[in-house]
């Protein structure tokens, strides 16, 4: 939602036998989406920002009879056959439901259902107010090191408890899919992009986007490992604390002022981006370093990174909940 505006739409599900219902990720289960679900009952509100290169749309929902506000994304999947479907939604149900207990890092999941008269899957998750942090990063607008140190605190963590304890990555770490609200607090959402989902929607060019933030290993078509989300949640915090892609000097230097995805990734597959600059915290740079480790087999756990003085230092939540509040009011989201 660009300078506060936002579209307003107030539309219902179709329904229909082949609905299915995901619990949630490990709380309590919403009176409205506790089974049979009734997804007739749901409106859409406000039009949130989709992820760049999306083949979905994603709306803030509200439940007519309760009131409860969630947030659902809708992703259009072109399959004549409704019974193929049923993979991917069994994906995300199991993807999202880890094998012990679930993270208060990860953005609940309450209900996913295929409507099948508009070959749409929706999937229902938590509402978090101030929205992605993809939303809040502008070209040229660095954010200050104590905020992306409280996001990096936060997602090391979750990263943590997906890889020791779920013993799974997340597969597709990037701004767009890391949320935040008011308090302080980051979650990460979309863990449902299951491998049936993803070979699904990469036939509809739908990930062109998320390239940019996968690990050389990946982009050579390496086994994605919990080390590929290190290197992503790398690649994040040194792009929020220069306000820009860690790559562009790169590019400028190369006189590439329009570059394609395959001029980005064949940088990427030459090595790591310049270091931060001196000019900014030592600790700050010494973990983007060791995040993006070009030598994978060097690059630290992220349970090794719950160590690091980054993370340690930045624990603190009160200043990104203030930068929150003040970067939607920017919005006109006050």
């Amino acid at each position: 939602v660009e300078g506060g505006h936002s579209e307003e739409r107030s539309e219902s599900l179709s329904g229909g036998e082949m609905a299915m219902e995901v619990e949630g990720g490990g709380g309590v289960v919403p009176q409205c989406f506790q089974e049979p679900v009734d997804w007739t009952g749901f409106e859409h509100g406000e039009h949130l920002p989709p992820p760049p290169h999306s083949s979905g749309e994603v709306y803030r929902a509200r439940h007519g009879g309760s009131g409860f506000e969630c947030v659902f994304k809708v992703l259009v999947i072109p399959i004549p056959n409704a019974q193929d479907i049923q993979p991917v939604i069994q994906g995300i149900k199991e993807a999202w439901n880890g094998p012990v207990g679930t993270h208060p890092g990860i953005c609940a999941l309450y209900g996913c259902t295929y409507d099948a008269p508009n070959h749409r899957v929706v999937v229902a998750t938590e509402f978090m107010d101030g929205l992605s942090l993809r939303d809040h990063m502008r070209p040229g607008r660095p954010i200050p090191e104590r905020v992306v140190g409280s996001v990096v605190s936060q997602l090391v963590d979750v990263l943590a408890f997906l890889h020791s304890q779920w013993h799974r990555a997340h597969r597709d770490l990037k701004p767009g899919n890391i949320l935040l609200n008011r308090k302080g607090e980051v979650k990460v959402t979309d863990l449902g992009q299951s491998r049936q989902l993803q070979a699904t929607l990469e036939q509809m060019s739908s990930f062109v986007g998320t390239q940019q933030y996968m690990s050389p290993q990946r982009i050579q078509g390496a086994t994605y490992t919990s080390g590929c989300d290190v290197w992503s949640l790398g690649l994040i915090a040194q792009q929020c604390i220069l306000g820009e892609f860690p790559y562009d000097a790169v590019l400028r230097e190369r006189n590439e002022t329009d570059p394609s995805i395959d001029i980005m990734i064949q940088l990427m597959e030459e090595g790591p981006p310049p270091p931060l600059p001196a000019g900014f915290g030592a600790e700050a740079r010494e973990f983007c370093r060791v995040a993006m480790e070009f030598d994978d087999t060097q690059r630290p756990s992220s349970r090794a990174l719950l160590e690091h003085p980054f993370v340690v230092g930045c624990a603190d939540r009160q200043p990104l909940g203030g930068w929150v509040a003040e970067s939607l009011a920017h919005m006109g989201r006050a």
